[in-house]
């Protein structure tokens, strides 16, 4: 009778483990000021990483989350990188993983164009920062992709 009960009781956690997830997310929650990698989310390990509706990563300068291994990325809070050229917020440099965004990625800066010669438009470029990637990928940083010029190419045309 002890055998046959053990048996059956080792039967039914073999299975919860085997429909149990491999691995959970790692999920920032609170305000965060430095960069996130899914090859080193949690503890120096692999791992989905999930930006919760609480959560935000906000940075001055690179990239604010960096999809480097096959996991991926949802962000349901807010991603955003202020006055920094070659700013991203999430770039996918790996060859697998994805991206679910339902919060803000903003990458902005402060910059005000003036009227310098008076004539009621404002002059000089749209932006003072370069580049500005058209999309968060690794192509998208290489001069030979797509990209959008900086402003001051434009000016005067």
């Amino acid at each position: 009778m002890r055998n046959l009960l053990a048996t059956t009781c080792l039967s039914s956690l073999a299975w919860v483990a085997m429909t149990a997830p491999a691995h959970g997310e790692t999920a920032i929650s609170t305000a965060r000021t430095t960069a996130v990698n899914t090859a080193t989310a949690n503890a120096g390990a692999a791992d989905d990483v999930k930006i919760t509706s609480a959560g935000s990563i906000t940075l001055t300068s690179g990239v604010a989350v960096t999809i480097d291994s096959a996991n991926k990325v949802v962000n349901e809070g807010t991603v955003k990188v202020t006055n920094a050229d070659d700013a991203v917020g999430i770039l996918a440099s790996a060859a697998s993983g994805s991206i679910t965004n339902t919060g803000t990625i903003t990458i902005d800066e402060t910059y005000t164009p003036t009227d310098a010669d008076s004539d009621g438009d404002l002059d000089g470029p749209f932006a003072a920062g370069a580049p500005f990637p058209a999309r968060s990928s690794t192509a998208a940083r290489s001069p030979s992709k797509a990209m959008i010029p900086p402003a001051s190419r434009w000016a005067g045309r």
